[in-house]
C-alpha cells in the first residue's frame, strides 16, 4: 500500500477485512462504524452529543458502540 493512501480496513484496527467489507452488510457496517467514530471524536467523546448529532438515541448509540467494539 503506498504511503499516501489510508490503511486498508482490517489491518489490525478492529475493522472488517477487505473481504468482509466487500459484502453489502460489511460495507455498511464499516461505514457506520466510521461515522460513529468521527461523531464521537468531534464531540470530545460525549456520547449524548454524538448521538444527538447522529439523530439517534443514546441507547441506540451504546448498542452500536458495543457491536463495533467502541466501548471504553
Amino acid at each position: 500500500v503506498p504511503a499516501h493512501l489510508p490503511p486498508l480496513p482490517g489491518e489490525g484496527d478492529g475493522r472488517p477485512s477487505p473481504r468482509q467489507a466487500a459484502t453489502l452488510k460489511g460495507g455498511r457496517e464499516a461505514a457506520e462504524r466510521s461515522v460513529i467514530e468521527k461523531a464521537l471524536a468531534s464531540h470530545n467523546n460525549s456520547r449524548s452529543r454524538a448521538a444527538s448529532a447522529l439523530g439517534i438515541s443514546r441507547v441506540t448509540l451504546y448498542k452500536k458502540m458495543k457491536k463495533y467494539g467502541l466501548m471504553p
